[in-house]
């Protein structure tokens, strides 16, 4: 993702947390290698796809993950506390 690729992960784990509700990318099964397959097949074959996956994962690296976000977040958690 943040390499700007479009991304296939397998649906488990944290990435995959975050790919199922972003539309950032595209999910397989775990050990599902035709399922892997078919994702990868899109991603190379669809250019729409393809850009949509990395336009929507650069959004939410910038909107979620980059250092003023996560830095806005907790001061935020700081503050909370620190009123409570």
């Amino acid at each position: 993702m943040a390499a700007g690729a479009a991304t296939v992960v397998a649906s488990t784990g944290g990435l995959a947390e975050i790919v199922e509700h972003t539309d950032a990318g595209l999910l397989f099964e775990p050990g599902n290698a035709a399922e892997l397959a078919t994702c990868i097949e899109a991603v190379l074959h669809d250019d729409v796809l393809a850009d949509r996956l990395r336009a929507n994962a650069s959004s939410l690296l910038s909107d979620r993950y980059s250092w003023d976000a996560i830095a806005s977040s907790t001061i935020g958690v700081y503050l909370a506390a620190a009123t409570s």
